[in-house]
Order: C-alpha cells, then structure tokens, then sequence
C-alpha cells in the first residue's frame, strides 16, 4: 500500500512492530478515516535523543509509515484523543508553563492530527492538580502538592469520561530513591465538550495500593482509550510498578479493572423509597430503557410536562414495576405502546425507586435498547464508534 513501508527483516520472527525508544504512546483506530493507510494513528513520544512527538499511520496496526509529522522538546507523558462531539484531535501535552502544582496539562485542538503534533503555537493552559485531590496517605510525603502527572479521555454515551492521573510524590530525587516509586492514582473526571471538566468526587477511581510485595504499588496509570465495553462490564486495563529502588523506573505490570457498565455513580433508595426527577429534556427516540439494581425492589417511572403535570397515559399507575439487576431494562406504560406521543416535546421524567439503585437511562428509537451513544475504546460486540447494538442476543 501507497506510504506504507515492512519493518526491517530482523524483526520479521517477533511481533514488534517499531523499534524506538520511547515514553508514552497513544494508538486510536479511527472509524471515520477516508484513507484506509491512517485507519490506525499512533502518537508517541520518542527518545531522540531528546524528547519528540511522532505521529504515524497504519491501515493494520501492525505496518506503520514513516514519521508523518514530529515536534522536538515535548513532555514525556503527552496523550492523544479524538473529541467526536467536537470532532477535533486533542493533544494532552505534559506541561508546567504558568502552574503552581508542578506538573500539569496543555490543550492543543485541530482537525486534522498532523497539526497537533505541529502546531505549538496554539497550546494553552489547559489543567493540574488541585487542592481537593487527595494527599499522598504516607505523612513522609504530605509535603507534595498533588500534581496532574497524566490526563487521558475518551468518549462515553453521551459525553468525554476523562482518567485523571494524580501524582503526590515523592520526588524523583532522594525521596524517590529511598521509595523505590513515585506514587499515581487515576481519579475520574466528565466534560461536555472535552476541554472544561467537572469532577465532582475525587475518590481514588483505581489506586496505587501503597503496600509492599504488591504489583500495583505505585505509579498507576491509565491507558488511552480509557475502557472496552464486554457485555455488560467495562474493562479498564491499567499499568502499574512494584516497589523496588534498584529498578527505578521498571518493574512495570498490567492490570485489569471490572466496572458495571454506567456504574460510576448511582442514585439509590432503600425501603422508605425515593424519587428522582430530570431537567427538562427532548429526545427522538420512542423506547425507555435503565440501568438499575434492585433484583428485591422496584422502578417505576412516569412522564411530566413542564409545570409537573402527569401526562397521560405515562402515568405512575400505568407503570410495569420493574424489578431486575440489569444494565439494561425497558420502562413501559399500559395503554402506551411507546413513547412517539412525546418524542420532540420538552418533559422531565420522574423516577419512583424502592430498595433499588439506578445507574442511568435513556431513550432509544430501538426496541434492542441501542443507546447510539459513544463506546469508548469499544468492544467485542460493536462494529463502530457508537452503541447500535443494545441488548445482546
């Protein structure tokens, strides 16, 4: 193929692929490539021997062209996303220009890759640790500010889920060679436009454990790409070190972890029951679907206008009970076949739950319960960058 070159003959018996030296590196297949050789783009920074941004293409993963584009002096933990609701690449650049917290994060956009690997003049501040995040919880190392050592993101359903590596030291000096690891833990973050984050709870998402024989004791980062969707779990692959001065900085393993799909906040009711009632909103849809817990409870829902008024027939007494553990549960009325009566017009829905928690919903033109939201790194069971799959058979 036109551009695309073999590797070397001496790596013709291993599955290596490229041979640099090399810090973080961000491979993304890009479902909406017009030139099937950059169906694969790959963002790395490269030893060379100081630190540079290389983007290549690939139409398979495995034969890469040459360097497309390359930029000198970067910071070496620099990501790559593609934003779709804006559809613009995004550059997350390691960088401390103008922060307090040490280290911290610059933005570049640009449709086109090439260009933000390129063009440097267009980085601006974009984000870094802050206060709220949590301290390192060994009292030796109080002394750090928490530092914003990675931010990766990805599309989910209907808005960017962003991986917030927090560092909160020790440093890479003595500190750091008495430790053995600096310490990093992924808190979560959600956009709607990519750039402006809120993040309301700063629990650690998936934690250094801190203890000794440990595989993950430091440094926990995350991966580009964010999660696979499996069925009805999202997988989060993760890398980490283990303590061990001598190797500095190796000692590196990969681990795996499970979430409930949608499972990363939850609005729960026990016996005495509770509602939940939306913004005002529109869809196109005509089918009402949940992601709920409540196996020994209940979900019912009913549809309002504006002012609060039931409107009929979507009526709380019209409800089918649902009583599942599901991540993916229809919502029907009586004397309603689906939702077209209202599908366009501004309503809010009012949730009633009992001894049951929910996770989310959403209206689906499809009777599968296909979201046509995004899918993050993807999955088995899709074809492309959106759910239009729904329940699986």
């Amino acid at each position: 193929m036109d551009g695309i070159k073999n590797r070397p003959k001496k790596l013709a018996k291993t599955n290596i692929v490229i041979i640099r030296r090399h810090d973080s590196s961000t491979v993304w297949l890009d479902h909406a490539a017009t030139d099937p050789n950059e169906r694969f783009r790959h963002f790395v920074t490269e030893n060379r021997p100081r630190n540079t941004l290389v983007y290549r293409t690939s139409p398979d993963g495995v034969h890469w062209s040459e360097p497309v584009a390359m930029r000198a002096a970067v910071g070496d933990r620099t990501t790559v996303f593609y934003n779709p609701f804006r559809k613009v690449w995004v550059l997350s650049e390691r960088w401390s220009g103008g922060w307090t917290h040490g280290r911290a994060r610059a933005y570049i956009e640009d449709p086109d890759p090439k260009k933000i690997v390129s063009n440097v003049s267009q980085r601006v501040n974009w984000c870094a640790g802050e206060d709220a995040d949590p301290d390192n919880p060994d009292p030796r190392f109080r002394q750090f500010a928490p530092e914003l050592y990675n931010l990766d993101a990805t599309p989910y359903e209907s808005l960017m889920l962003g991986l917030f590596t927090i560092c909160t030291g020790p440093g890479n000096q003595q500190e750091f060679r008495r430790v053995g690891q600096k310490r990093n833990d992924i808190l979560l973050g959600f956009s709607r436009d990519g750039f402006h984050w809120h993040r309301p709870c700063r629990e650690r998402f998936m934690a250094a454990s801190w203890k000794d024989d440990t595989w993950n004791f430091g440094n926990v980062q995350s991966a580009a790409g964010g999660c696979l969707i499996v069925r009805d779990k999202l997988y989060f692959y993760v890398s980490a070190r283990a303590q061990d001065p001598a190797l500095s900085h190796g000692n590196g393993s990969t681990g795996l972890a499970i979430l409930r799909r949608d499972g990363f906040a939850s609005m729960d009711a026990g016996s005495q029951g509770g509602t939940l009632t939306t913004r005002p909103l529109t869809f196109k849809g005509k089918h009402l679907f949940v992601n709920v817990d409540g196996p020994k409870g209940e979900l019912k829902a009913e549809v309002i206008d504006k002012d609060g008024k039931v409107i009929e027939p979507f009526s709380l007494r019209n409800c089918q009970r649902v009583s599942c553990d599901k991540t993916l549960a229809a919502v029907t009325w009586k004397q309603a076949v689906d939702l077209s009566a209202v599908s366009g017009k501004p309503v809010r829905f009012r949730f009633h739950l009992t001894n049951a928690a929910m996770y989310a919903f959403w209206v689906s033109p499809d009777r599968s319960g296909a979201s046509h939201g995004f899918v993050a790194a993807g999955g088995p069971s899709f074809t492309g960058p959106t759910d239009t799959v729904g329940r699986l058979r």
